[in-house]
């Protein structure tokens, strides 16, 4: 992958749950493999940045703290960018983007009691939630979304069948 993003420069090279390529590692036992391949994967790191400017190298995690110490060193990956999960504005947001897409509508105080029960929910959550919710509306023929739909809809995205799930 190295050798072919420095071939290809300029080239953006992105490693998705970072933390299971570089998590922290063990000192001895059955992880002296895992240990190897983690330092090996830090050393083309270091040899991107010294040697193939033309590479940049971006990674993305759920999970840093599981993260190999040498691995967020300032040296290899500079520019920390922490993206939090989406405040009561832009979950209302979100949900209106949905909405507005598919032409349906939403009563003000169920979107706002909404937001508000969402709070620690993720963006594709949020999304694949009120696409369901909308799909419900739309099969009981209903020209708004009400507060039963999107509760039935992040109930069926998170498997439950009978009461509610908690959070939701």
């Amino acid at each position: 992958v190295f050798e072919d993003a420095w071939a290809q420069a300029p080239v953006v090279l992105f490693f998705d749950e970072a933390d299971s390529l570089v998590s922290q590692r063990s000192g001895s036992g059955s992880y002296e493999e895992y240990n190897r391949m983690v330092t090996t994967f830090l050393s083309l790191v270091d040899d991107t940045r010294t040697h193939h400017p033309g590479v940049l190298l971006v990674a993305a995690t759920n999970f840093k703290d599981r993260l190999d110490e040498a691995a967020v060193r300032a040296a290899r990956f500079d520019f920390p960018v922490e993206v939090p999960l989406p405040d009561a504005q832009a979950r209302a947001h979100l949900i209106d983007i949905e909405l507005k897409k598919e032409r349906i509508g939403i009563d003000n105080g169920v979107l706002e009691r909404l937001v508000r029960r969402w709070g620690g929910l993720n963006v594709p959550t949020i999304q694949k939630a009120t696409q369901r919710a909308i799909e419900i509306a739309r099969a009981g023929n209903a020209s708004e979304v009400n507060f039963s739909d999107l509760l039935k809809a992040m109930r069926t995205l998170q498997g439950y069948k009978g009461g509610a799930a908690e959070g939701t």
